[in-house]
């Protein structure tokens, strides 16, 4: 049922990111303990988080661009809340 599949991709979807994210905190505060700077390592924690959040995604965009699925373009910007909303 749609529900069922729409609460499993959900959970999936938050998993997925969930652990990433619990991996970048780890190397982060491995690296804080060493005694590297914090402001360093927020800023580094920011960047890989963005990159590897969006690596997939941005990744097949490309891809089914490429290949003339353009519909995903609009589903990105749908998702992701891209395009400005008017008033």
């Amino acid at each position: 049922d749609v529900y069922k599949r729409q609460v499993s991709t959900i959970k999936t979807f938050r998993n997925k990111y969930q652990s990433l994210a619990e991996t970048e905190l780890q190397r982060s505060l491995s690296r804080l303990a060493q005694g590297e700077p914090p402001a360093a390592l927020l800023k580094e924690l920011s960047h890989r988080l963005t990159n590897k959040f969006l690596h997939e995604p941005t990744r097949q965009l490309s891809e089914d661009t490429g290949n003339g699925k353009t519909e995903s373009l609009l589903v990105a910007r749908d998702l992701f809340s891209l395009e400005k909303k008017k008033k």
